[in-house]
């Protein structure tokens, strides 16, 4: 439990739609093939939209801004740039972003299907080889489970409380490709990118590791490539890219938060997990994204790429934390 001083000044953000997803189509069949009085009777609660930012700042016991963001799979980088909002222009001293777990109904996971998102032809007897980004062979993504919880804090209210912190945010930035299908846009992640580091005044050069969204997927993997070369010209071959959906799978909404976490931990221990299944490297892979291998390397610079169907795109820009910089 986080200890605060004033929980009217705590924030719970909560990225993610639909979260009920699987929990409605249960209930659904239920009120179809059985007496309508049977679904559950808490099931006009959890339609709404509050109800996981509710429970969560009832557990903490948080009274600050309580509320919902979707963004489809930059859900939680979404919530996690109003968060930055709430405590620079809100008078909130601090504020957790919760990426959810999304619960995805059997119909939904089908739909996904047919949409030809996700992988489901050769890898069906060995799923942990099937989330595979930059390999020649990748199909699609593979839908997971998993939840993850940023807490980020005015940095005066965090020095006194003694609070652990890992890095300093620098900005995150949200723009649009203009265009609600699923395809990929180059422009915008670039975009997205020029404007994040324009408006934290920190020049590519500077930048030490992106933590990719590479879904694997065939055009999303080499979209985002193109965008990372556009925007860092020769520095992207030196930079470190990696893909934590080739271990973790695609948490969808939660992603950004859940792999936001991971890259903490690889930022403060110096060594970056690899990308892992890639047993043929896209030729047009042309830039280090840790295949098949940890590597040791200093982050002192990372940026947080998540973009989302229907072309919304959100990146974060972390600095390690140094105390004497003071």
């Amino acid at each position: 439990m986080v200890e605060v001083a004033d929980p009217t000044r705590c924030a719970v953000l909560v990225g993610g739609h639909n979260l009920n997803e699987r929990y409605f189509a249960d209930n659904y069949v239920t009120f179809q093939t059985e007496d309508p009085d049977y679904i559950d009777s808490m099931a006009a609660l959890h339609m709404l939209d509050t109800d996981h930012a509710g429970s969560v700042s009832e557990m903490l016991g948080w009274k600050g801004a309580c509320y919902t963001l979707g963004g489809a799979c930059a859900s939680a980088n979404v919530a996690l740039r109003n968060a930055i909002d709430e405590i620079r222009h809100h008078d909130h001293d601090m504020a957790m972003v919760v990426g959810a777990v999304l619960d995805f109904s059997q119909m939904g996971v089908h739909a996904m299907a047919l949409l030809g998102a996700i992988t489901f032809e050769s890898f069906n007897d060995t799923p942990e080889l099937a989330s595979r980004p930059y390999d020649s062979r990748r199909e699609g993504f593979v839908p997971s489970h998993g939840a993850g919880a940023l807490v980020l804090e005015e940095l005066g209210h965090a020095l006194k409380r003694g609070a652990t912190i890992y890095a300093e945010v620098l900005g995150c930035t949200s723009t649009s490709d203009g265009c609600h299908l699923p395809s990929p846009s180059t422009e915008g992640q670039a975009r997205t990118l020029e404007r994040l580091l324009r408006r934290a005044q920190v020049r590519p050069d500077e930048i030490d590791f992106v933590c990719a969204h590479a879904t694997s997927t065939p055009l999303g993997d080499l979209s985002e490539l193109n965008a990372i070369r556009k925007v860092f010209g020769d520095h992207a071959k030196k930079l470190k890219i990696n893909a934590p959906k080739s271990m973790l799978g695609h948490t969808c909404w939660s992603a950004p938060a859940v792999e936001t976490v991971a890259a903490m931990l690889q930022m403060r221990g110096g060594v970056l997990h690899p990308s892992i299944n890639i047993d043929e490297l896209d030729p047009e892979v042309d830039v280090d994204v840790c295949a098949n291998k940890a590597v040791e390397h200093r982050i002192d610079l990372m940026v947080k790429n998540s973009f989302g169907f229907g072309g919304l795109n959100c990146c974060a820009l972390y600095r390690r934390w140094d105390p004497n910089s003071l």
